[in-house]
């Protein structure tokens, strides 16, 4: 198991896939490693963020979602 905080893009350079490009690469290298799950805290003005990426909220709504491994 595994918990990330937050991702944090520069706001010059957001909107341009880096974002995405580390958590991809943060995910691919936990899965990697046999993580099966992981937790994820984000502020919640970026939570829309996380959830384009497949990132789904816990039950109670909170600044929290989680990612299982296939």
């Amino acid at each position: 198991e595994a918990t990330v905080w937050d991702v944090a893009v520069h706001p010059l350079y957001q909107g341009s896939g880096l974002g995405k490009q580390m958590m991809d690469y943060v995910l691919d290298t936990l899965q990697t490693m046999g993580t099966q799950r992981v937790s994820l805290f984000a502020d919640p003005d970026v939570v829309n963020f996380y959830q384009r990426q497949g990132w789904e909220l816990e039950p109670q709504e909170h600044r929290c979602a989680f990612w299982y491994a296939s």
